[in-house]
């Protein structure tokens, strides 16, 4: 067989094992920019920032998703303090949380789909 073909059956074969260690990764990568948000947030000289850290939540979706986010009944708050306000300075939470954690997400969801024999499917 090709190498063409050996990867395609080598990816179904192992495509569930990478589902649920990629399910981990994401949710491990969504705690992290949450707790990060909320500790930027509790810093903040933003009076607000302490009652907004709290309003910060890290959820699994399906399978290799997850999603960090304010509450909903918040919007207005959230983006006030994400993007600042005509009295106010952005605070940055999520995004600078997010841009915090994208080489050890990257990194992670790497590792997770190099193969036992060492060859990374890329």
């Amino acid at each position: 067989m090709s190498d063409a073909a050996d990867l395609a059956r080598d990816l179904r074969a192992d495509a569930d094992a990478i589902d649920k260690r990629l399910a981990k990764i994401a949710l491990r990568g969504a705690i992290d920019i949450k707790d990060e948000a909320r500790r930027r947030l509790e810093r903040s000289p933003d009076k607000r920032g302490e009652f907004a850290a709290r309003q910060i939540s890290a959820d699994p979706i399906n399978g290799s998703e997850a999603e960090v986010g304010y509450s909903s009944k918040f919007t207005p708050l959230a983006r006030a303090m994400e993007f600042g306000s005509a009295h106010t300075t952005p605070v940055r939470a999520l995004n600078g949380a997010a841009d915090q954690e994208l080489d050890d997400f990257t990194r992670a969801v790497g590792q997770a789909v190099v193969k036992k024999k060492g060859r990374a499917w890329r």
